[in-house]
């Protein structure tokens, strides 16, 4: 199983998250509460992902992408963009759901099921499997970070 190295800034995928919602929500002019009653979450709990404290899904930042306006609100968009990038990746480099799983160190059926975007997915665990598949996050998700 690889272990999770920062991208060539130093900062995770959570941390370049965390920091582009932020720099984004300042730069509206948009307090913590204000954006976290918007998106429906505690305003404690845009704080943590803000400091990147906590692990947060992906469907809670497509949440807050939307409420600052970065992302149309058309349902759970991201996650079904990282379902495919994910699949078309694991098949460009010729890998099984299995051998995936085994290099992620997730197990085979989260796989399949983050392939089907039947399971909530952690920012985390997107930074797993993109470093097994040896790509950026940002590519999976669809998405810029700062």
């Amino acid at each position: 199983m690889k272990t999770s190295s920062p991208e060539p800034t130093g900062l995770s995928f959570r941390e370049r998250c965390a920091r582009f919602l932020r720099v984004e929500r300042e730069r509206q002019g948009i307090s913590q509460e204000r954006l976290a009653v918007r998106a429906g979450f505690h305003r404690t709990y845009v704080s943590h992902m803000e400091r990147a404290v906590q692990n947060m899904s992906l469907e809670n930042v497509e949440s807050l992408m939307q409420v600052l306006g970065l992302q149309s609100d058309e349902g759970q968009i991201a996650l079904s963009r990282f379902a495919q990038n994910l699949r078309e990746k694991r098949l460009e480099k010729g890998l099984s759901q299995e051998k995936l799983g085994e290099l992620s160190g997730v197990h085979r059926t989260y796989v399949s099921q983050a392939e089907r975007a039947v399971v909530s997915i952690s920012i985390d665990s997107i930074e797993r499997l993109a470093l097994a598949l040896e790509a950026r996050p940002e590519e999976l998700v669809g998405f810029e970070t700062i």
